[in-house]
């Protein structure tokens, strides 16, 4: 049963970094060399929520690495070092700081790691790779991801609360619980009885 679940969790993970490839690489709207309007990181928050930290990191990094090879753009380490510090937060601050899946943290951690890392660390990534002037680079992308995290923040908040996603989800826990011998609070992961 142990390989069943972690199968479904390369799985989805695997979907979410296509998804993600997809979103950012293919149907964004690029704007100039360092700004990209797109929702490439909602598939990577969800995953992280989802999964965890490490599972979100992982994301996060695939979905950059092979993003740049099927573009066919430079890879940018500091950059893919963002993309997986974006998979790396949330699922730190819902696991470790709120313990909970519900609309409050989800929404909170995805909102803290688009400030973190689409607009501090991705752009201090871009600006060393590029040379672009770092005020106004701050300036494009704060005002890009006053957009783009709300709207993120949402759409995660809504799928977290799928009855389905909701499901899977819990009974992935209960699993993973059991094997540690651990009980777990419904009310905590936000699953209904």
């Amino acid at each position: 049963m142990k390989k069943t679940k972690s199968l479904r969790v390369i799985a989805c993970a695997a979907v979410c970094a296509a998804l993600s490839i997809v979103l950012g690489k293919f149907a964004a709207i690029p704007i100039g060399n360092t700004i990209r309007i797109s929702f490439e990181n909602l598939p990577i928050i969800f995953c992280s929520v989802a999964f965890g930290p490490a599972v979100g990191g992982t994301c996060g990094a695939v979905a950059d690495l092979l993003g740049c090879i099927l573009r066919g753009y430079d890879i940018n380490p500091l950059s893919t070092l963002a993309a997986a510090a974006m998979g790396i937060v949330p699922g730190t601050l819902t696991k470790y700081v709120f313990r909970s899946r519900t609309a409050l943290p989800v929404a909170t951690s995805a909102l803290a790691s688009h400030a973190v890392c689409s607009v501090v660390l991705k752009t201090l990534a871009l600006h060393i790779a590029y040379a672009a002037p770092l005020g106004a680079l701050f300036a494009q992308r704060g005002l890009t991801y006053a957009a783009i995290a709300p709207i993120e923040a949402y759409l995660c908040v809504l799928i977290m609360k799928n009855s389905a996603v909701k499901k899977e989800l819990a009974a992935n826990d209960r699993e993973k619980d059991a094997r540690h011998g651990k009980i777990r609070d419904r009310k905590a992961i936000g699953e209904r009885k």
